[in-house]
């Protein structure tokens, strides 16, 4: 089925998921379950994105057809949706009650959305629902591995099921398999970031060779999507940091982070304000790669430190934490324009050189003395900047009542 036929169904259908989901949750179990991660917050935030991706989908695919992205989103929002309308079944019908209700247990095995090697094709194909070329069809095929590994495993698992549903068994598990199983998941678990790394870099490789009005669509996805990967790493690392904290807030900044993508995706494609966004682009992917540079030179640092002072007095110090709070103090700013100039240089090729230029150009011009030879820089340097069709540099030579020593007039270069 295309996406111009799936489309006009997928939002629909979604809807009402997402209205029978919140009649489960509401009538789950009081207080929810501390496992329940699509309880409360956990469960609405993961709606919005089940119908975030059904609507873009839904107008990608009526708007431009032959995109595959529209089907891609139209099949996460779907998949999304069933999963927590499942979860919530299950919840409802074995925590809520006394005795469960008929399929509960089913709802309770029904595998996860594959939403991450999913979101892994959409980087992929983004913007004109085709690979950049045919070296990359290893990198959709790892990406389909994942999924159909995640699938199986969670499918044919036997034995007891996850919190908070440990009360039952996998009815799908097959018996002897749960050694290869939780192996098979573990296998594909590692092929979901390299995968979701390798199609990030199909978006890097596309704007190195793109202009115009696809360069800002790659633009602002990638920027979103840097974010994006900013928010949620941050959030998943809380767990080691917190590992008491609520489980239904992390599940809802999850999924509030996500929902960006399918808005920045449907923005870029239908083609709506994609212009002056360069700055906006260019300070998330800075700020994001300064962030992560600076929490590993801290936490490296910290764990350094303590490792040295462990060794030489058996004890840890507060001194390696206040070291490393200098140590990252005293980088922020070195380090804010090494990146900046790096992510000029690879991404931003032009506004970089035309910086160089217009520096050089100052240097040269504290030094120079000949207003001819002043005269041929500045134009130099306007037509390699700005490269206009025509320059023209005006200088106004001041009057002879106010300035005796020079005659009137002006001066005029093309």
């Amino acid at each position: 089925m295309t996406a111009s036929r799936f489309a006009p169904w997928a939002l629909p259908l979604c809807v009402v998921i997402a209205v029978a989901s919140t009649v489960l949750l509401a009538l789950g179990p009081d207080p929810p379950l501390p496992a329940d991660v699509f309880a409360g917050l956990g469960g609405a935030s993961f709606l919005v994105l089940s119908l975030s991706f059904a609507t873009v989908g839904a107008m990608v695919a009526a708007r431009v057809p032959d995109n595959r992205i529209g089907w891609i989103f139209c099949t996460i929002g779907f998949a999304c949706g069933v999963s927590v309308l499942a979860w919530a079944y299950a919840d409802y019908g074995l925590n809520a009650g006394s005795q469960p209700t008929p399929g509960a247990a089913m709802a309770a095995a029904f595998p996860s959305s594959p939403l991450a090697p999913l979101l892994g094709f959409a980087l992929l194909v983004f913007p004109d629902g085709r690979l950049p070329s045919r070296r990359w069809r290893p990198v959709a095929a790892l990406l389909a591995c994942a999924m159909a590994l995640l699938l199986v495993s969670d499918v044919v698992r036997p034995g007891v099921l996850d919190d908070p549903f440990r009360k039952v068994t996998n009815p799908f598990g097959i018996a002897g398999m749960r050694g290869t199983a939780i192996v098979v998941s573990d296998l594909g678990w590692l092929l979901v970031p390299l995968g979701l790394a390798l199609a990030a870099a199909s978006l890097i490789v596309r704007l190195r060779h793109a202009h115009g009005l696809v360069r800002q669509q790659l633009q602002l996805v990638l920027g979103v999507g840097a974010l994006v990967a900013l928010v949620v790493a941050v959030d998943m690392s809380s767990w080691f940091v917190f590992p008491d904290g609520s489980l239904q807030i992390r599940m809802a900044v999850i999924g509030a982070g996500f929902s960006a993508f399918p808005a920045a995706t449907g923005v870029a494609i239908l083609r709506y304000r994609l212009y002056d966004i360069d700055v906006v682009v260019n300070r998330t992917v800075v700020y994001t790669v300064l962030v992560a540079s600076l929490a590993t030179l801290y936490l490296g640092g910290v764990y350094v430190a303590q490792a040295a002072l462990r060794s030489v007095s058996g004890q840890s110090s507060t001194l390696a934490v206040t070291a490393s709070t200098l140590l990252v103090a005293g980088a922020f700013q070195p380090l804010r324009k090494r990146i900046q100039t790096t992510v000029d240089r690879r991404f931003y090729r032009s506004r970089y050189d035309a910086d160089r230029t217009l520096e050089a150009l100052a240097s040269r011009l504290r030094r120079q003395i000949d207003l001819e030879s002043t005269r041929g820089e500045v134009l130099a340097a306007v037509n390699e900047t700005l490269r206009p069709a025509h320059a023209t540099l005006w200088l106004r030579i001041p009057d002879p009542v106010t300035n005796p020593e020079r005659p009137p007039g002006t001066t005029e270069v093309s």
